[in-house]
């Protein structure tokens, strides 16, 4: 099989699977369905299947970066939007691992470095959610203007540029 028919499946599963399910992971699942909210106020598996499948899918994409620069003897043609387009997705891609890497902890009302003396760590056990400094809930405050009530649509719609874009690419 081609390696640039791996490329382009690896990057697919990359940046239309794992990518997006991390991100739809860490926007959707804070608040898992049995969970005693606010009692329990941090669940951990939100976060591990974030990690897990944001650092999969950078994997799987450099991992087809390398093959298509294995492919062509590591000789890019830069006149090609391809390649440039590529090649800054990619930089993009591991500035955020990068990112992700330097930050440490996931922070929030139960992480080990929280300070009780600071408000500003959330670490205040026993607090109501109403107390808490809007930045600890893992929804807007009621009645706060991050609570108004927005139509959401679904993951399709995020893709809609990408698709765009992949079929403008796809004519070049």
């Amino acid at each position: 099989m081609s390696p640039f028919l791996w490329h382009g499946g690896l990057m697919l599963l990359a940046w239309f699977v794992l990518l997006p399910g991390g991100a739809l992971v860490a926007r959707f699942f804070k608040v898992l369905p049995g969970q005693d909210f606010p009692a329990v106020r941090d669940s951990r598996a939100w976060w591990r299947a974030h990690l897990l499948l944001q650092y999969a899918g950078s994997a799987v994409a450099a991992a087809a970066l390398w093959m298509a620069w294995d492919a062509l003897d590591g000789v890019w043609d830069w006149s090609e939007p391809h390649a440039v387009c590529g090649a800054a997705v990619m930089a993009l891609c591991a500035l955020q691992v990068a990112s992700g890497l330097l930050r440490g902890t996931k922070g929030g009302p139960t992480d080990t470095h929280a300070d009780p003396a600071d408000p500003g760590t959330c670490s205040r056990a026993g607090t109501s959610a109403r107390a808490m400094p809007p930045s600890c809930l893992p929804y807007p405050r009621p009645g706060s203007a991050g609570s108004l009530s927005v139509p959401r649509f679904g993951p399709g719609c995020c893709c809609w540029p990408w698709w765009q874009a992949l079929w403008q690419c796809s004519s070049c």
